[in-house]
């Protein structure tokens, strides 16, 4: 649908016309006119600040066209690559430029998340026809001409825009490091460069390999002072980070167990940005969750609420947005700014907690590990505090049902919750819940976690094998439910079951990979270490979605 449409309207230039300068006898056309080009403004405004944030992945933008006009959309330098394309696209099928459909694949193919994508084509498709609309006498005539215009070899094109990118790309990557590593081989700077190679793996930017100076760490703070102005007097403004090498031994000076990443400063979320995506997906999760005991279709899905109960909104809610508070003031107090909030909704619980990371880099690792350990161990200590008012039996609060299987596709301590279950009970089952899925290796304030603890090279490998892990204990779950072992009323839906759910808002509601630490040379407290080391192991233990009696089932 979207290549017929296009094609029906690519004969359209771009017009810089508008309603004012038309004759005032077509009256009625200058309320439609004027009516687009408030849509057009309107979209145009919100576009640029949501579509930079929200992408997953940056990717250079297409090489501009040299007949393009200097003139047209000016603000896409200071756009991420995806939404540049996007309106690049868009501004090409309104000029009908030959070859305008490849951009759109190629548009397409730079958003990674899916959920974006048929979002982001909406948005341009009306950006697109709103500039048509200005002169609407060529649309009858591209209309006339859609089956005289030939069908353009879109895979071809598409590839060949795509190796001449990559090999642009390469080229930029290469004279970049060459240039870095030239800059920092002199004498009298703190560290000596001897190689540098572009790193967009664990992170972004030129990664220098080199030797420190007698007492450069002893004072870093005045060595990278010194080190970030030869920088900036060459390439502009820069970020250094002093990173742990992967491949340290014993065997290996103190002064070679370092490398110097070279990046750009990171760019922040504009508060409207952050707005609109925390307050769209807190609805979607509040919806959820006012609709586990009244909704059929989440019922099927695994809800863990018979129908007729209500869950326990107001104490969910509220666990998550104080943990949120603490997190945000641990980020404040180290100076970090963090990225806008994603509100998880889940078909069996109503919600999941919330996703952000770093912004900005922390100072240290010290630093690092209370950004990511804030949120989740405030979120603990008050379900527990919840969990031990409910088991008072006070007689204030009052029960609610739960589904014996939904509860062992979520987690083996869900599953032990009585049939008929206290509703702060419940609540604070689900925010410890919420804090040990937070912890775990895939997700993002685990990995942050793990990366302070054993390195991010070892960290990464450990998300990525607990990615496949988690979902496969929650296929099992399913299966022992459907056997019968649970004594289930249902079959649990076998890709409905928690770990699935998470896997799938991991995929597209992570932020961004947050950058490394400003240095790795400090060493982490004992005490800090071995609470984290504790609350990690604590975490993955209390996420198992099995009761502990099946692990040794015949």
């Amino acid at each position: 649908l979207g290549s017929s449409f296009f094609k029906t309207v690519a004969a359209a230039p771009w017009s810089g016309r508008t309603c004012w300068d038309m004759p005032s006898g077509r009256r009625s056309w200058h309320r439609r006119s004027a009516l687009s080009q408030v849509l057009l403004f309107l979209t145009a405004a919100l576009l640029g600040p949501c579509f930079s944030k929200v992408v997953t992945r940056k990717l250079p933008e297409v090489p501009e066209q040299p007949d393009e006009p200097r003139n047209a959309a000016p603000e896409l330098v200071q756009m991420s690559p995806t939404a540049a394309a996007w309106l690049r696209a868009a501004r090409l099928t309104a000029d009908a430029e030959p070859g305008a459909d490849v951009h759109w694949i190629v548009a397409w193919e730079k958003t990674e998340a899916w959920w974006l994508r048929p979002v982001a084509h909406c948005s341009a498709t009306l950006i697109c026809l709103v500039a048509m609309l200005q002169k609407p006498q060529r649309l009858v005539k591209a209309a006339s001409q859609i089956w005289k215009t030939p069908a353009l070899p879109a895979r071809e094109q598409n590839a060949q825009v795509q190796d001449e990118e990559a090999k642009q790309l390469e080229i930029e990557k290469e004279a970049k490091a060459e240039k870095v590593c030239k800059t920092l081989q002199r004498m009298e700077l703190p560290f000596f460069a001897t190689s540098a190679r572009y790193e967009v793996k664990t992170t972004v930017g030129v990664v220098v390999s080199g030797n420190l100076r007698e007492k450069a760490l002893d004072r870093w703070e005045h060595s990278e002072s010194i080190l970030r102005e030869r920088l900036e007097a060459e390439m502009g403004p820069v970020v250094l980070h002093l990173l742990r090498r992967s491949d340290v031994d014993d065997t290996m000076a103190l002064n070679q167990q370092f490398e110097l990443l070279v990046a750009q400063p990171s760019k922040t979320t504009e508060p409207a940005a952050s707005l609109i995506m925390s307050g769209m997906t807190a609805a979607v999760a509040l919806f959820c969750a006012s609709s586990l005991g009244s909704s059929s279709t989440l019922q099927s899905l695994g809800a863990i609420i018979r129908p007729g109960f209500s869950h326990p909104i107001a104490a969910v809610f509220g666990l998550v947005i104080a943990s949120e508070l603490a997190r945000s003031a641990v980020a404040k107090s180290h100076g970090v700014t963090l990225a806008p909030r994603a509100f998880l909704p889940s078909p069996q619980l109503g919600l999941l907690g919330a996703l952000t990371a770093p912004e900005t880099p922390c100072a240290s690792r010290s630093a690092s590990m209370a950004v990511a350990m804030s949120g989740p161990l405030t979120l603990a200590l008050l379900s527990a505090a919840l969990i031990c008012v409910g088991s008072l039996h006070t007689g204030f609060d009052s029960t609610v049902n739960l589904h014996p299987a939904s509860s062992a596709g979520v987690a083996w301590f869900m599953a032990a919750l009585p049939v008929q279950c206290s509703v702060l009970t419940l609540a604070g089952a689900q925010g410890m819940l919420m804090a040990s899925l937070s912890l775990l290796p895939q997700s993002p304030d685990g990995k942050a976690a793990w990366s302070c603890l054993l390195g991010r090279q070892k960290a990464s490998k450990l998300g990525e094998a607990a990615s496949y892990l988690y979902p496969s204990l929650g296929v099992l779950s399913s299966i022992s439910a459907v056997s019968g072992v649970l004594g289930s009323e249902s079959p649990l839906p076998m890709m409905m079951t928690l770990p699935m759910t998470w896997a799938l808002l991991l995929v597209n509601a992570s932020p961004a990979e947050p950058p490394p630490p400003l240095e790795e040379a400090s060493e982490i407290p004992e005490i800090q270490r071995s609470l984290a080391s504790f609350l990690l192991m604590a975490s993955a233990f209390l996420a198992l979605p099995l009761p502990l009696l099946l692990l040794f089932h015949s």
